[in-house]
């Protein structure tokens, strides 16, 4: 009997020694994951950046606690901001930590891999896109295996990187890299069937185009060389070589300044312009970015115009002229600027001014906008020869940006008003002539280019020009 309660005493002690190891050894790992999660979760130096943004940032870090029970959503969502806001070391230190709690996250591997890379870590990076290679899905596989093959180009490593960016597919920025190497190796009949189909997909590219000009130069077509470099500065888009970039802004507009000006956008488009000034000017309050500057005035100088209170109309005026010119001390004169400080001094009824102002910003940029401002101007004062030639100066401003939108019947029609109008005008000549030509009306662009040429001898473009016009004749 003594010896039963000995056994029994014995497994009590034993179970009591268990559980008290049991317990000292999980404080000791709950104290580990609390400096980890701690650790994770250190601040940046906040200072840096807007007020609001910061202490949107404080309040997400201050819920990263040990005990708390926020997901690895809320883990992702610090280093997604970390990485917005120009934090990338602290941002790598919170994705591992959140790899860590979920190993099996796509999306946390692939943000993680995203701030390797732009940290420079590209053997890391490689590392981290190689396990979540095996946990993506169809589109996301390909991203991974081209974005493993960029950081193989970073490392020198060409031949790796050919091999990373086959196992991409289809996958067009894939193509475009396989494609850049293929020409650079002087293996044309390779990169010729990827050019193609790259071709088909964004035709009006300009990096697409430029890649189209560097094969013809290797093969030394130089004629077709010089249509695609023509094709690439019109090019009104661009294959996007950096699919990740734009999470980043997606989650810059969610905090901060950034937000609170998105929402003023939201608050002009639905009508709300008066509750959009308001939140712009708010905005202005906390952080002054030249980009809330130029919406804010526009605002104020549309309220104005609309006003039928000569007082309102003034008091509107001066509030566009005060942040213009603010801008102005903290930059320099830009015709961004120049213009609608322009259209501000106009309202306020400083018309010498406001001329002024417009002839700075055409000596700098030549717009259909300012121009016609300028008409607008000199036939008040009764300057019609000058009225007159601002008006051939806005149908051609107008002309060379149909022209570039490639809008080629809208730019003939533009730059012979403007010829009409002004028959000197050395540059509405020109890009009558290249309309011409875009449209392979090639007798009229030869007679374009001689009206050019005859007003300018040097002009070497028009030259040039009349050359491939008369070649493409032959």
């Amino acid at each position: 009997m003594k010896q039963v309660t000995l056994q029994r005493w014995l497994v009590v002690l034993v179970v009591v020694e268990l559980v008290t190891a049991g317990t000292i050894v999980g404080r000791r790992l709950a104290r580990r994951a609390e400096a980890q999660a701690n650790q994770a979760a250190r601040l940046p130096n906040l200072e840096l950046i807007d007020a609001p943004a910061a202490a949107e940032i404080r309040q997400l870090q201050q819920r990263l606690v040990v005990g708390s029970s926020e997901s690895t959503d809320s883990w992702l969502e610090l280093a997604d901001v970390y990485l917005a806001f120009g934090f990338p070391r602290e941002a790598a230190r919170v994705y591992r930590h959140a790899s860590e709690l979920d190993p099996v996250s796509y999306e946390i591997l692939d943000h993680w891999a995203m701030t390797l890379e732009r940290m420079g870590r590209n053997a890391a990076a490689i590392g981290v896109l190689r396990r979540a290679v095996r946990l993506a899905g169809q589109g996301q596989r390909e991203l991974c295996w081209y974005r493993i093959g960029r950081c193989y180009l970073r490392q020198e490593q060409p031949d790796r990187a050919e091999e990373a960016f086959e196992m991409a597919g289809r996958f067009a920025p894939a193509g475009y890299q396989l494609a850049k190497l293929r020409i650079r190796w002087d293996r044309i009949d390779q990169a010729l069937p990827l050019l193609q189909v790259l071709l088909e997909q964004y035709p009006n590219s300009i990096k697409v185009n430029q890649l189209g000009s560097r094969m013809e130069r290797a093969r030394n077509d130089l004629r077709a060389a010089a249509q695609y470099a023509e094709r690439a500065d019109r090019g009104q888009s661009t294959l996007d070589l950096d699919p990740t970039y734009g999470r980043l802004e997606a989650t810059r507009l969610r905090y901060g300044t950034t937000r609170q000006f998105q929402r003023a956008k939201e608050m002009f488009a639905a009508g709300q312009q008066r509750e959009a000034l308001q939140r712009l000017h708010d905005t202005i309050a906390i952080e002054w970015r030249e980009k809330y500057i130029h919406p804010a005035a526009a605002i104020e100088v549309s309220i104005g115009d609309a006003s039928e209170d000569p007082d309102r109309k003034r008091v509107h005026a001066e509030n566009a002229q005060r942040l213009l010119e603010a801008q102005i001390e903290r930059t320099g004169a830009t015709p961004k600027i120049l213009e609608p400080l322009g259209a501000a001094l106009w309202l306020k009824g400083d018309r010498q001014q406001a001329h002024q102002a417009w002839q700075r910003s055409a000596g700098m940029r030549s717009t259909r906008n300012v121009h016609l401002k300028l008409r607008q101007s000199y036939i008040e004062r009764g300057e019609m020869d000058l009225a007159r030639t601002h008006g051939a100066l806005a149908h051609q401003a107008a002309g060379m940006e149909a022209f570039w939108d490639s809008r080629f019947e809208d730019a003939g029609e533009l730059l012979r008003s403007a010829t009409a109008l002004d028959v000197t005008l050395v540059q509405a000549w020109f890009y009558l002539g290249e309309t011409y030509r875009a449209l392979n009306h090639l007798q009229p662009a030869r007679q374009a280019y001689d009206k050019c040429l005859q007003l300018d001898p040097n002009h070497t473009a028009a030259g040039n020009a009349r050359s491939l016009a008369i070649g493409s004749e032959e």
